[in-house]
């Protein structure tokens, strides 16, 4: 489902939400319980023809709900949501919509040839693994549970968290982007590498992800990106020259 643009009114898509203390029962049954729908099903389903490795089996288990790992997340989500800066609002906005506004934006600044069609087909398909993983694992929303475990958690809510957490699709959509732009743009890598963590952080920041799942979706997509940037090498396309064209 398409995410709200940062200049569209904010009170049409967006609530600030506090959670209400109670007490914890039965914390770790909880799980995302919603299906998928139509278009997330036929994602699913979709082939991924650069992708050749066992991607179902890489990933561990998320932490249970009642697990330290995911009480230290919920501090850390407590901490960081509690009051936001307008531009901590801003990023939130850019990365919801997708974090390539983050990677567009600075090579546009510097003049780099944005290679959309590359990203969006290696995203396409992304989109099937992720899609796939979060519905098998199912991990709950931190607001889910933040509430009974005692946390206050300032959830800033939009369209695009209506899935299981683990792991997050932001992320791993920062994450790649970051990789394939820092193989063609080497000397640029560490600005890559700082949007890479905003994308991450941004999902923090407005308390719809435990930092577990940006780790995983960091791990997973470099292990993902070895395997397809071969299949990119030895494929028909010439591999970094087919995709560039001059949107900005």
């Amino acid at each position: 489902m398409p995410s709200p643009r940062k200049d569209e009114t904010r009170k049409d898509f967006v609530e600030h939400i506090f959670n209400k203390v109670e007490s914890a029962h039965d914390i770790d049954s909880v799980r995302y319980e919603g299906n998928p729908n139509f278009r997330q099903l036929d994602e699913m389903k979709a082939a991924t023809p650069m992708i050749t490795i066992d991607w179902e089996n890489i990933l561990p288990e998320p932490p249970a709900n009642s697990s330290s790992e995911t009480k230290k997340d919920l501090k850390y989500l407590q901490d960081k949501t509690r009051s936001l800066s307008e531009k901590e609002v801003d990023l939130i906005m850019d990365v919801d919509e997708t974090p390539q506004n983050l990677f567009k934006d600075y090579c546009q600044a510097k003049e780099l040839p944005y290679p959309t069609e590359m990203i969006e087909e290696i995203l396409e398909q992304i989109d099937t693994v992720i899609t796939t993983l979060k519905y098998k694992h199912r991990r709950a929303r931190p607001e889910q549970i933040a509430h009974k475990m005692g946390y206050v958690v300032s959830v800033i809510r939009t369209r695009s968290h209506q899935t299981p957490a683990y792991p997050s699709g932001h992320q791993m959509h920062g994450t790649m982007t970051g990789l394939v732009l820092s193989d063609i743009y080497p000397e640029h890598t560490r600005v890559f590498e700082r949007m890479e963590d905003l994308s991450g952080l941004a999902r923090i920041l407005q308390g719809v992800h435990f930092k577990g799942d940006n780790d995983a979706s960091k791990a997973l997509g470099r292990e993902l990106w070895k395997t397809m940037k071969e299949n990119i090498l030895i494929s028909k396309y010439d591999p970094f020259t087919k995709w560039f064209d001059n949107e900005q």
